[in-house]
């Protein structure tokens, strides 16, 4: 007999207990599972990009016949007392992202995140102040409060995929803070596995050299890498490349930089990189490693049930998840049932 939406809800709360995600991402989960006017586990996607921006690589798996969904922030509209459902900040958009999250194929799908970087990278650390005995910089200046509140935000997403049983990448430049965030550094500690790569996406085609890191729960992420970056290569494709960034001196004699106009382009990937992704899909959909032993192991048990046994402690307010909760639990389409005694009147 096939798994009921109730069912698949169960195992999906069953796996975020075992991967130790918070109470709010599980309390999300249920309210759009018992939301009947949202569609839920319609297994439509092997591919999802999160902050896709021109969405070459979602292109690229399209075209070799692939199911996909890309997000950003720019396809969405903003219409008078509406929300921006392809804001990941707003409660919508954060609320799309994961019901795309749970329409992707069960344990066959990968999605790539690549995250905002101008508030972690190296040519806004003037602005930021991010070091590691500091990750959360200067918070009161807003690009650095929006870089936090969606890395916060893009960790429990993460817990969404694994709980999944998809595969995920996160990408950053390579001088990016973004490891030292503590949101960051709970979620590598709860996770079965994380793996790391390098590669520089010169290789790929890139207006600029740009070396890049990502993590993942597949090991097939060192596949990007193609080795050094050759000085002949360098001279041959970079010689006379425009420059990203200018280094100057500022007030105080210390070096800083400021970005030129070519530096949005470097936030694209290139198609080669796409091409890279779909040659290595199946790679990535085999071989990840979402799921600690126990999660299978142990017997799945009712999702009531284990919800009421847990505390709900944090919130997470530094991704403003008690806005999530209320617009959710607001839904006139919610059938609560039983589950109405577990849910909070005032938060």
């Amino acid at each position: 007999m096939n798994p009921t939406r109730r069912d698949k809800m169960d195992l999906i709360l069953h796996r975020l207990h075992h991967l130790g995600a918070p109470k709010v991402l599980m309390a999300c989960t249920v309210l759009l599972c018992l939301n009947p006017a949202i569609g839920l586990f319609e297994e439509k996607y092997d591919f999802i990009e999160l902050f896709a921006g021109e969405a070459w690589v979602t292109r690229c798996v399209k075209h070799h016949g692939y199911s996909a969904a890309a997000l950003d922030i720019m396809y969405g509209e903003l219409l008078p007392e509406k929300q921006n459902a392809m804001d990941l900040l707003s409660d919508a958009g954060f609320s799309l992202a994961l019901v795309t999250i749970f329409n992707g194929k069960m344990g066959a799908f990968l999605c790539l995140i690549g995250l905002m970087c101008s508030s972690y990278v190296s040519i806004s650390s003037g602005t930021h102040r991010r070091a590691p005995f500091d990750p959360l910089g200067r918070s009161e200046i807003p690009m650095v409060a929006i870089g936090n509140a969606l890395a916060s935000r893009t960790c429990l997403l993460i817990w969404a995929i694994s709980a999944m049983n998809g595969a995920w990448v996160l990408e950053q430049p390579r001088s990016s803070m973004l490891p030292w965030h503590p949101r960051v550094m709970e979620l590598w500690s709860k996770l079965h596995k994380v793996f790391q790569a390098f590669w520089w996406m010169g290789h790929y085609g890139s207006l600029t050299m740009k070396r890049h890191i990502c993590w993942s729960n597949c090991p097939s992420i060192r596949c990007f890498d193609r080795g050094v970056m050759a000085r002949a290569f360098q001279k041959k494709h970079f010689g006379n490349a425009p420059k990203s960034a200018r280094l100057y001196r500022d007030k105080q004699g210390k070096k800083a930089y400021h970005g030129t106009k070519f530096l949005k382009g470097t936030q694209t990937y290139p198609p080669k990189f796409g091409m890279k992704i779909v040659k290595l899909l199946h790679r990535f959909l085999t071989k990840k490693d979402a799921l600690p032993p126990s999660a299978a192991a142990e017997p799945v048990r009712s999702g009531f049930e284990l919800f009421s046994q847990l505390e709900w402690g944090d919130w997470w307010d530094c991704g403003n998840m008690k806005g999530v909760f209320t617009y959710l639990r607001g839904s006139h389409d919610l059938e609560l049932g039983e589950w109405r005694q577990l849910f909070p009147t005032h938060i």
